[in-house]
């Protein structure tokens, strides 16, 4: 009962029909075409014809042919009791005339009817009063009886969709008139409900509020529009006399259009197209940063490590100690090949590094050929010893001398660097043992 009794707006809509339009009508009451994305099939067996015939299609059609040759012969008549035989002939070939007056919305309509969808969610059987059943049933009660009390014969067809999201109940409405002059003519405007659209709002509101089952008129957007209008064109008014100068204009409400479900659904889908393709773009934006990022970063460790080898060589420079260069003159000795472009470290400190190993190398040079010249003392003192000695023993010294000989002089070739050859030269002359 606390569900009953909170209230929704009952929602009434029309629009306009064109005779032509029917078959796309049917069509999609019958769910064999139109726009039918928002419909559920499992339920479309439930949808029910309420007012009028099956075939109230092929009756429409019937009946406004029989207006329009109605229409036809009486004017016919009249020109032949007025003796027109030129306005005749020209009506003949002209032919009937469709029985409305210009219109832009047609010369019939569809009503239909709803209420919000929170209201139809309520549990079923709902004791809303006397009579009343659940409430889909005291809702399409309600609505055929206005629809009848209403548009009496003129509602020629009614049904109830239970198939999409919202019980709702479509009607179409052919509004029969008879003219002043004896025409019978489609005239919506002879509706009141039609003419004017407030009255149709209040009357619908009226007819569900007063079965107290919480429906109630929807809000009245046009009376406050004209309201706000009214109070905002005389507060200009007063304001140019110099009153109300601290008053503010009061807002009009938000206007609002109703679109059919099948544009709706058109512009939700460009608003998701939108949509995906704005969070592609994004994707596309994220993975460029993410890969100029990762560019970045192998570019900082590939400083990171250049300065760390700078840094590394220039402490060794610093301390003289030329080991871990050793493969800067050695490209035998690494496990890969160098690239042919030298390092920042090689160019930075290159000069230095060659002066300092030429530095390291002279000096070894120079302990390596003092030592050679002491060997060399020493080989002359056994040379001198040896021919003091006795024949046998002075030829074993030669045969021994002559290998440590070879030895001696190859290391010293290869110390002294160009001086070498010059050594291997003196190498023949070396003062031999005597006999």
């Amino acid at each position: 009962m606390e569900e009953a009794q909170k209230e929704h707006p009952v929602v009434m809509r029309m629009q306009g029909l064109w005779p032509e339009t029917i078959k796309g009508y049917e069509k999609h009451r019958k769910r064999e075409g139109g726009d039918t994305g928002h419909v559920d099939p499992s339920r479309s067996g439930l949808n029910k014809r309420l007012i009028g015939r099956e075939d109230w299609a092929q009756f429409v059609r019937r009946e406004i042919q029989r207006m329009r040759l109605a229409n036809f012969d009486r004017e016919l008549a009249q020109l032949r009791k007025r003796r027109r035989t030129a306005e005749i002939e020209r009506r003949l070939v002209e032919g009937p005339k469709d029985p409305w007056r210009p219109t832009r919305h047609g010369p019939m309509r569809e009503v239909i009817l709803t209420a919000n969808a929170e209201w139809f969610e309520g549990p079923d059987g709902d004791p809303f009063g006397d009579g009343y059943g659940p409430r889909e049933q005291a809702f399409q009660r309600l609505a055929v009886a206005w629809l009848r009390k209403t548009f009496g014969d003129d509602c020629v067809h009614a049904r109830a969709d239970r198939d999409e999201k919202a019980f709702h109940i479509h009607a179409v409405i052919l509004p029969r008139a008879v003219g002043r002059d004896g025409r019978m003519m489609l005239q919506p405007s002879q509706h009141p409900v039609i003419r004017h659209y407030e009255t149709g709002q209040d009357d619908i509101g009226a007819w569900f509020a007063a079965a107290e089952i919480g429906l109630k008129r929807g809000e009245r957007r046009k009376a406050k529009v004209r309201e706000a209008i009214k109070h905002n064109t005389q507060l200009r008014k007063d304001q140019k006399t110099g009153q109300r100068l601290e008053e503010a204009e009061e807002p009009l409400p938000e206007y609002r259009q109703h679109v059919s479900p099948r544009k709706w659904r058109e512009a939700q889908e460009c608003k998701f197209a939108e949509r995906d393709t704005a969070i592609a773009a994004r994707e596309e934006s994220v993975r460029d940063a993410e890969a100029a990022l990762a560019e970045r970063e192998t570019r900082a460790d590939l400083k990171d490590r250049q300065a760390d080898e700078v840094l590394s060589v220039a402490q060794a420079v610093a301390e003289g100690d030329l080991t871990g260069l050793a493969q800067d003159q050695n490209p035998g000795a690494q496990d890969e090949p160098r690239p042919g472009k030298p390092t920042l470290a090689r160019r930075l400190f290159g000069k230095a590094i060659d002066l300092l190993r030429a530095e390291q190398q002279a000096k070894a040079r120079e302990e390596v050929a003092g030592a050679l010249d002491q060997i060399r003392h020493a080989d002359n003192a056994i040379v001198e010893i040896a021919n003091l000695l006795p024949m046998g023993a002075r030829r074993q010294i030669a045969a021994a001398r002559k290998t440590l000989s070879r030895a001696i002089i190859a290391l010293r070739g290869h110390a002294s660097g160009p001086q070498g050859k010059e050594d291997q030269k003196r190498a023949g002359r070396e003062e031999p043992l005597r006999e």
